[in-house]
């Protein structure tokens, strides 16, 4: 997976992005913003110039639906994610709320058990233990 979004990186980004199961990725912020900068001049430059509109989110319905050739919507302009809160609405969700519970769980059960067995391999119950082995050997 990580080679698979290594190439997907470079492909998107134009730049190659080391990926590692125990780190985080490392993004250049300065090639991110020129590659989406560059898309965009590419959009521009090429796309039928009545088949595009540049737009913001701020201006409402009135220029989307003059490009689409739709009447206005008597219902306002939705405004879900102002904030970044639609993040913290989605981790709310029952399902979600449920599928963390599994997770601490299954974590609690396989940390308990590997205790367990380090426990009764270490210390004893399996052939006295690898401590006391270990000193049989040696003396």
């Amino acid at each position: 997976m990580m080679y698979y979004s290594s190439l997907v990186a470079n492909a998107v980004f134009g730049h190659d992005s080391k990926f590692s199961f125990f780190k985080p990725p490392s993004f250049n912020n300065f090639l991110m913003k020129m590659a989406y900068r560059r898309h965009n001049l590419h959009v521009i430059q090429n796309a039928p110039k009545d088949k595009l509109l540049i737009y913001n989110v701020k201006e409402g319905w009135k220029p989307l639906c003059e490009f689409l050739g739709v009447e206005v919507p008597d219902v306002p302009f939705p405004r879900k994610n102002v904030g970044g809160s639609i993040v913290d609405e989605w981790l709310e969700r029952p399902a979600i709320k449920k599928m963390k519970l599994e997770i601490l769980c299954s974590m609690t059960a396989i940390v308990t058990v590997s205790s367990y067995l380090g426990y009764k391999l270490v210390y004893g119950g399996w052939g006295n233990g690898i401590w006391s082995t270990c000193l049989r050997i040696f003396d």
